[in-house]
């Protein structure tokens, strides 16, 4: 839900429908201030899932500049 947000903020008056769980992929990107927070989720849930770690923070960094990237190659 928080993505949702900041790229609907990202993209101010176009319509964004943010899909996850999409590729056969199963992780929990979330975002900074919850990985600083911590908890189950953040800590243990994507070790659930076959993945080796927890998300850095800068994951959030990364995840929105490529979604901003990827927005400008496709505008033009």
């Amino acid at each position: 839900m928080e993505y949702g947000l900041q790229l609907k903020r990202l993209l101010a008056g176009q319509v964004v429908v943010p899909v996850g769980y999409t590729n056969d992929v199963a992780a929990c990107l979330s975002t900074r201030r919850q990985i600083l927070e911590g908890g189950c989720e953040v800590e243990l849930g994507n070790v659930w899932c076959n993945h080796p770690a927890p998300f850095a923070p800068e994951s959030e960094d990364v995840l929105l500049d490529g979604a901003r990237r990827f927005l400008e190659d496709i505008a033009g």
